[in-house]
Formats: C-alpha cells, sequence, structure tokens
C-alpha cells in the first residue's frame, strides 16, 4: 500500500520534494560544534516504505550529494556502503563533503589513514563537482591518481587533520589540471605546499586557521585574476609586521575580507595592496602582543586612494575608534553605501566615541555648528549615498534631539523633515528639483553600553520613522528612563517586535548592524562560483511584561 505523499503527488514532484532536503550544509553555514552531519540522506528515505524507496533508488540525483563524517568506530561499514552509493549516482557530477570528528580525534586519521575511502573517491575523480575534504597526509600519494582527471571540479575545499605538524614531503601537484576550478578554500596549509594550484583561474579565494602572512602576499599575486578573497587568522611572518616586497595589483578584486588580523598587520597588508575594483572591503582586527599601534583610518583611506576604487561598503570590527579620525576618513570616501562600525571601550580616551559631532556630520550642513566637522566642507553632508549604518561601541554627549534630525534628515532628505514629510522613496539631489541632498538611510543600528535619556517628544518622532514611514531602525542602549521602557515600547507599537528590555537594559538582535551578504551580488555576476547568503536572523521571543527579546546573532565569517 502506498503512503499519502506517493498516493496523492506524482512521482516528478515527490523528487522534487527529496532533493530539497537531501542536500548538505554548506560550510558557511557549518558551526564549531555542528559538523556537516545531514539529519536526512538517501539511505534514510529509503527506509521509511516500499514506495520511497522505489523512487529513491531510480533517481540518480538524490545520491549525488556524498557527506560523510568519518568515524573510526563506523568506518568498516561507510566503507561498505560507499560503492554502492557512488554507484546509485549514475554519471553526475558529485558534491562530497568529508571531514574527520575535528579536535584531536583526528590524529588518529594520520596514524590510520582512510585509504579505503580515499581510493574510492579517487576512482570517479572526473565527476567531482564541489570537494570539500579533510585530507590526511599519507594519502596525498593515493591522491595522485586524480591528476589530469578533475575536468568537472569547480569547488575546492583543503586541509590536513587538526593538531598534526604542518611539515610534509608531498606538494598538491594533483589538482594543478582542473580547467573549471574557481573557487579554493585553503585551511592550515602553507604555500609552499600548494604551489601547483592554478591560481590564475582562481575567482574565489578563502583562507584561514594560522596563515602566514608571506604566503598570503604570495598567493595574490599569483591569483591576478580574483574577485572575492577571505582570509582569517593571519599571522605575522616573522617579529615584524612587513608588507610585500612588491605591490600587489589586483585589477579584478571587488572584496576583501580580513579577520583576525593584528593592528600593525592590517596596515602593512593594506600598503601591499592596490585594488582598483574593490567594493567591499572587512577588517576584523584584534590587538596582539606585537602591535605597538593601533590601526589608524588614515591607512585606509591612504589605500583608498592609492587604488583609485569606489569603496562602497566598509565593516571595521574591534577597532579603536577616534571620532575626528573617522569623519575626517569618511570625507575620502563619498560613494560609500553601507558602513558598520564595531568600535572598542577604551578606559579613558577623550574623542574615542561617538558623539554629537558625527551626528552633525550626517545632519543637514544649515543645522551644523560652524567649523565643527572639519575638514568636512561646510556645505556637504558625509557619506551621502549611505543607505546602511550600524555602531556598536561607545557614545558620549549625545543630544537627542540631534538624534532626531539626523535620522529625519537622512530619511526624508531634507532640513525640517518632521515639518514636511515627505513620502517618496529614497531620491539623490537631482530629484524633485534639488529637494534631496542624500540617498534615503533606510537601515540604521546604534548598539552601545552608554546611555541616552530619550524625551517623549523625540521618542514620539522617531516612533514616526518606523511606525508611518518604515525606516529600519535599532537602537540598543544602557540607560534609558525605566519609567518610559517598562509602560512602553518605546520605538514600537504593542504589535511590534522592533525592540526588547528587561530591568532597564536594552536588548536586541545584532542582526542591524551585523553585515548580511547579499550584496555579494556584485561579484556573483561576474561568473565566479556562488558565495553562500547570511544565515537568516534570529527568531525573536516573547518575554514577560509583553516585552520581546531576540537571541544575539553573530557574524559567521567561515
Amino acid at each position: 500500500m502506498k503512503d499519502l505523499l506517493t498516493r496523492k503527488l506524482p512521482a516528478e514532484l515527490v523528487v522534487d520534494i527529496f532533493s530539497r532536503v537531501v542536500p548538505p550544509k554548506r560550510r558557511e553555514e557549518w558551526s564549531e560544534s555542528s559538523p556537516p552531519h545531514t539529519t536526512l540522506t538517501p539511505l534514510s528515505l529509503g527506509k521509511i516504505c516500499r514506495s520511497w524507496r522505489s523512487i529513491v533508488w531510480n533517481t540518480p540525483m538524490l545520491w549525488t550529494y556524498v557527506t560523510l563524517t568519518l568515524n573510526r568506530e563506523h568506518y568498516e561499514t561507510q566503507v561498505e556502503l560507499l560503492p554502492g552509493w557512488l554507484e546509485r549516482s549514475g554519471h553526475h557530477p558529485l558534491t562530497i563533503i568529508m571531514r574527520g570528528p575535528g579536535g584531536d580525534e583526528e590524529e588518529d586519521w594520520e596514524i590510520h589513514p582512510p585509504y579505503e575511502v580515499m581510493c574510492q573517491l579517487a576512482e570517479v575523480s572526473e565527476r567531482w563537482k564541489e570537494v570539500d575534504m579533510f585530507i590526511p597526509y599519507a594519502c596525498y600519494t593515493d591522491l595522485a591518481r586524480i591528476r589530469c582527471r578533475l575536468p568537472l571540479l569547480e569547488r575546492l575545499t583543503i586541509r590536513p587533520p587538526d593538531g598534526v605538524d604542518f611539515a610534509f614531503d608531498y606538494k598538491l601537484h594533483f589538482f594543478h589540471d582542473a580547467p573549471r576550478l574557481q573557487g579554493l578554500t585553503i585551511n592550515g596549509l602553507h604555500y609552499a605546499d600548494a604551489t601547483a594550484l592554478p591560481w590564475h583561474q582562481l575567482r574565489c579565494l578563502y583562507g584561514q586557521d594560522l596563515l602566514v602572512a608571506d604566503d598570503c602576499y604570495a598567493m595574490l599575486k599569483d591569483a591576478e585574476n580574483l574577485i572575492v578573497c577571505r582570509f582569517n587568522n593571519v599571522q605575522q611572518s616573522s617579529d615584524f609586521a612587513s608588507a610585500s616586497p612588491e605591490m600587489i595589483h589586483l585589477p579584478r578584486l571587488q572584496i576583501l575580507e580580513l579577520s583576525t588580523i593584528g593592528n600593525i598587520l592590517a596596515t602593512a597588508f593594506l600598503d601591499s595592496l592596490s585594488l582598483p575594483s574593490l567594493v567591499e572591503l572587512e577588517l576584523g582586527l584584534g590587538f596582539t602582543f606585537d602591535d605597538w599601534k593601533y590601526f589608524s583610518i588614515s591607512d585606509l583611506t591612504s589605500f583608498v586612494r592609492r587604488s583609485g576604487c569606489l569603496l562602497q561598503r566598509l565593516t571595521l570590527f574591534k577597532i579603536r575608534l577616534i571620532e575626528r579620525e573617522l569623519i575626517e576618513g569618511l570625507v575620502s570616501l563619498p560613494h560609500l553605501v553601507e558602513l558598520h562600525l564595531h568600535a572598542e571601550y577604551p578606559k579613558a580616551s577623550a574623542g574615542m566615541s561617538i558623539s554629537d559631532t558625527f551626528l552633525f556630520a550626517l545632519s543637514p550642513p544649515s543645522s551644523r555648528p560652524f567649523g565643527v566637522c572639519h575638514p568636512l566642507p561646510p556645505d556637504e553632508s558625509l557619506v551621502p549615498k549611505l543607505e546602511i549604518l550600524g555602531y556598536n561601541g561607545p557614545l558620549s554627549n549625545i543630544t537627542p534631539q540631534n538624534l532626531q534630525t539626523m535620522l529625519e534628515y537622512r530619511w526624508y532628505g531634507i532640513s525640517h523633515a518632521s515639518s514636511s514629510p515627505c513620502p517618496c522613496p529614497s531620491s539623490s539631489s537631482s530629484s524633485s528639483g534639488g529637494r534631496y541632498s542624500v540617498e534615503r538611510l533606510h537601515k540604521v543600528s546604534l548598539e552601545s553600553a552608554s546611555s541616552i535619556t530619550i524625551t517623549p517628544e523625540v521618542q514620539s518622532s522617531i516612533r514616526s520613522l518606523i511606525t508611518d514611514q518604515g525606516m529600519d531602525l535599532t537602537l540598543t542602549t544602557n540607560g534609558f528612563d525605566a519609567s518610559l521602557i517598562h509602560t512602553d515600547n518605546w520605538l514600537a507599537s504593542p504589535d511590534q517586535t522592533v525592540l526588547g528590555t528587561s530591568g532597564g537594559m536594552d536588548t536586541e538582535t545584532t542582526s542591524g548592524w551585523v553585515p548580511d551578504k547579499e550584496h555579494e551580488t556584485v561579484a556573483r555576476q561576474s561568473n565566479e562560483i556562488p558565495l553562500a547568503s547570511a544565515p537568516p536572523s534570529p527568531q525573536v521571543c516573547p518575554g514577560p511584561q509583553g516585552m520581546f527579546f531576540a537571541p544575539l546573532a553573530f557574524s559567521e565569517d567561515w
């Protein structure tokens, strides 16, 4: 007897449903504690009933995703099942994910290598399309048979087992002849051990886990056609952070991300590059024992001027912020559309926070005290094309009325928007007869442990931007008037979930300022390997007193 699914739906639709639940998560969606186990596989679907098994066993496309987390206890079973799995996939291209359990347990696979699995996968290398492998060193010789047998390979992720010495003799020559390879992720491998890769044809390059700066420079010199580059956890090559001996010119690179990089090394890295097509830059800074000074935004603007790029999206994590330096730097970035700042909290340093001065720079020139935002010209607004602003860090001397003025000006595009609301969409200064001077600021997130007291009048005006106009606004600070908080969710109407509070402390999802990846469509238009989108925003959960809470969302870089 057939089950309800196969009895009511045609087989083609059932196959379509199965094909949507079988594919494993991409590496971008993995977490440290959850390896890429699949909740549903063709084998598990085939166990449900005879009808499902008949459909699954006769649909090769469902077997093209080979997800294998090596497990010593079940290794013999894995070796036994793998040939049948590969046979049922027919002649279709394969997506292969193979990894160890992670941590010290992977050292066991160096002592007892998974020769049988490697040999079986190598036999079908002509069908490899996307491969994500952890490769014990002892298996390098076994994989040599795939050389010149990778006609379909487009994406490759390789790394050695965790906790093993990086020094070994085998080179990665067997990936050299892969005519379609455009996306490469290298985890924990030294560049000298991967010199035979087809660098010139790469469009996306990701590297992580204790990369050495000199290796990064060498890879970039060879990968001259890159469009997207991300390096995580970059270390100095010696006791001193140094730039590349030769300027590295990458004419097509549009997206650059450097995370977990020391302050001085970040400066040296930017001093090594010329990126005329760059539209997005993300720096995840971190003070190291080798740093004797902090990263300066002036170093960033010097890099932009030297490259001649029109930077549109900028994200700086853990930056030691100096407000006047920030304004000076942003004057040099007039094409900026998105700005995300995560600033450190200094113990006691004047000017190392956001104040009314920054709000004045974003406000209409007519409302700005003379000379307060030098070197910003008196008749111009800072970053006039800005549409998304995220800030997490200290605030000082913020006047609620100035915050209101800035938000209204950046939404309506005119000086006194509150008295002359305009329901029109965002326009440039050329629209409506010159009435608009800035692009509409659609999304704003200000998160701080500092305190701001918002008067009822200002609350009403800001609430109107959200409820009546549709601004995506998140204000999360410590120190709002408790009576206002507990009697009214002050930024939202009762049926909305913009802000949550608890005992005078506001809590809100940080997805307002954590950058998503939708903007990577720029790179997708260049025919490189598709990039994964950002994870969805966290769900909002009901809390006490009718308030709402949302768990903090952290950006997952890799």
